[in-house]
């Protein structure tokens, strides 16, 4: 604070120097020019001088102050000494000096020599356009040299000798006898207009819409011809697991002895939103990825408690970050990704059509159903779909894929690209003892379509096929297009997650025909129905 207040006290005092010698910093006075290069700036002739400007408006040069100095203040005549310039000198003896009326006039002469310099300057800083006021009946305007001047340009003789007659390039002039009337305004009076009922009389195009997966669902009242589209597409458990017996995997009871580590946590909605943002927000590959999950939720839920053990939650979803996404022995991991290999959060905005076609689920479904082979998992699933009756739309799909994945290709020696939901649903049925087994390939089949999953898996990889087309040089879908992995996070207990029927508790994976996402691409855009 000391050091500030002195360097504020010296500020000062410098800029009190600088008023009283008439000079500015040249740092700021270049910073003033260029902020106030196109707005009006009101100078003093003194600071004008080697500046320029568009136009010049000079209002009070016929105005100087007459009759003779009472404290003369000259130069004097000669110097005495050659290398010395003339000294300013001051008349402090009064009016009875016998040279009074002597400094009187020499003050008053090199008042005049100033005035005329002063007036060159105010009268050649315009490049384009220079106004000049002059007024010749007050009681000093005679002696001012704006009076001096516009005299011999008029000869002397006539004051009122029109200037246009005398100088070239004077564009205008206005003589004013007298002041003009100053009239108060008065805004004009406008009659409001009279009110009356609005009529339309145009077409309204119901069909024209902004939907997402959640109000394309058979479940959602758009099958019966309403929209909601403010929903996102997300749709986490529901508050109730299922009712339906688990499956035996019948491999054997070592599946059942791996211990879940998220069962006892809450359910519902809200836990699984919170459990999607810790997940948008933690780095995958952190290098302590439980730190990092601890800070994030103490962040999320800064202002309201907890009611599980909170190192719980941490170690469940460690290990869900440790859990292989395949069934393969070399599978990886979403710890094993770096930051460039996945985006999160992808929101996407697919046009529907055009102003005189529409979509369907059922053709959506119909579609579908012409390319999925006789034994996909969720061929029944789009059968029934097709047979359901709903309401045609148009105009865009919106949803946001959780993870959009770029996993190694053994078979191409590049990548593939999966569209990833997380889903925190809880698999167990009532009354029984949660294990991994409930979390295998047929409790989460069955999950999948009680929630619709496979059509928003089927509009997600629509969305991702698009997205590549436009940012892959040598995008081919047969060589590019993955499919779709749907983690049921409560199921992926790390590593040691078992493999039961040929895929890892906790991943759901789907690869439909790349023919079938194409197809359904096509058809959005107005393609064969």
């Amino acid at each position: 604070v000391g050091s500030l207040v002195v360097w504020l006290e010296a500020a000062m005092d410098e800029a009190k120097r600088n008023a009283a010698d008439n000079v500015e910093d040249a740092e700021n006075r270049q910073r003033r020019l260029e902020t106030d290069a196109a707005a009006v700036q009101v100078l003093t002739i003194h600071s004008a001088k080697g500046l320029e400007f568009p136009v010049v408006l000079a209002p009070y040069l016929w105005d100087i102050f007459g009759g003779k100095p009472s404290i003369p203040v000259f130069h004097e005549e000669h110097s005495h000494a050659i290398d010395r310039p003339k000294r300013r000198l001051i008349d402090v003896g009064g009016k009875e000096h016998p040279d009074f009326e002597d400094h009187q006039l020499r003050a008053k002469k090199e008042q005049s020599a100033e005035e005329g310099r002063l007036l060159y300057v105010a009268l050649t800083r315009a490049r384009h356009r220079l106004l000049v006021w002059w007024v010749e009946d007050t009681y000093n305007a005679h002696e001012s040299k704006l009076t001096e001047v516009m005299s011999r340009l008029t000869g002397g003789s006539d004051k009122h000798l029109p200037l246009k007659m005398t100088i070239p390039g004077v564009l205008e002039e206005k003589v004013l006898h007298g002041s003009e009337p100053t009239v108060d305004y008065r805004p004009p009076v406008e009659i409001p207009p009279g009110l009356e009922i609005a009529r339309l009389d145009r077409h309204l195009d119901y069909l024209w819409r902004r939907v997402s997966f959640s109000s394309l669902s058979p479940d959602d009242p758009l099958a019966a011809g309403e929209d909601f589209p403010g929903q996102d597409g997300r749709i986490d458990e529901d508050e109730e697991p299922l009712v339906a017996a688990s499956a035996d995997p019948g491999l054997g009871e070592e599946y059942d002895l791996p211990r879940l580590i998220l069962d006892d946590l809450p359910k519902g909605p809200r836990f699984g939103s919170l459990i999607h943002h810790l997940l948008e927000r933690v780095p995958f590959n952190a290098p302590d990825p439980a730190d990092a999950i601890r800070a994030e939720h103490e962040e999320l839920t800064r202002y309201s408690p907890v009611d599980y053990e909170v190192d719980i939650l941490v170690d469940g979803l460690v290990a869900m970050l440790k859990t292989p996404l395949g069934p393969e022995e070399y599978a990886p991991a979403l710890c094993d990704l770096g930051p460039g290999a996945y985006a999160k959060e992808m929101v996407f905005e697919l046009p529907v059509c055009n102003k005189t076609s529409q979509v369907s689920l059922a053709d959506l479904s119909a579609i579908t159903l012409e390319h999925l082979p006789p034994d996909d998992p969720y061929r029944d699933y789009f059968a029934l779909l097709a047979d359901r009756p709903t309401s045609g739309f148009r105009g865009y799909l919106t949803g946001i894929i959780d993870l959009a994945l770029a996993l190694p290709s053994p078979s191409t020696g590049g990548s593939r690209y999966f569209a990833m939901d997380f889903k925190s649903n809880f698999l167990t049925p009532w009354q029984e003892e949660a294990k991994v087994a409930d979390y295998g390939p047929e409790p989460m089949s069955r999950s999948m379509v009680k929630g619709h999953y496979p059509l928003q898996s089927l509009l997600y990889q629509v969305a991702l096929h698009r997205y590549l087309a436009y940012r892959l040089p040598d995008y081919l879908p047969q060589k590019h297009l993955g499919g779709s992995i749907y983690l049921y996070i409560r199921g992926m207990i790390g590593p040691e997650t078992p493999v039961i029927g040929g895929e890892r508790c906790g991943v759901a994976r789907w690869f439909p025909p790349v023919e079938a996402i194409q197809a359904v691409s096509d058809l959005l855009v107005g393609g064969r129905r």
